[in-house]
């Protein structure tokens, strides 16, 4: 299921779309590290996710 990953850029903002909840960690770390603190994770259906449900899904696809 493709996730919507959205940060807040000084006056901006922005989003991207991953596939997988991996790439959805992947990316919220990347962006963590780069100075974005409030970064929103939301799949498709528009469901905001913790850090910890995300863990779990991507546990799943592994599985």
């Amino acid at each position: 299921m493709p996730y919507n990953i959205h940060a807040q850029s000084g006056l901006g903002a922005f989003g991207v779309i991953v596939e997988t909840a991996r790439e959805a960690l992947a990316t919220a770390a990347q962006l963590a590290e780069e100075g974005h603190p409030d970064v929103l994770i939301k799949d498709l259906f528009g469901n905001t996710l913790t850090l910890g449900a995300l863990t779990a899904l991507a546990d799943a696809e592994d599985a």
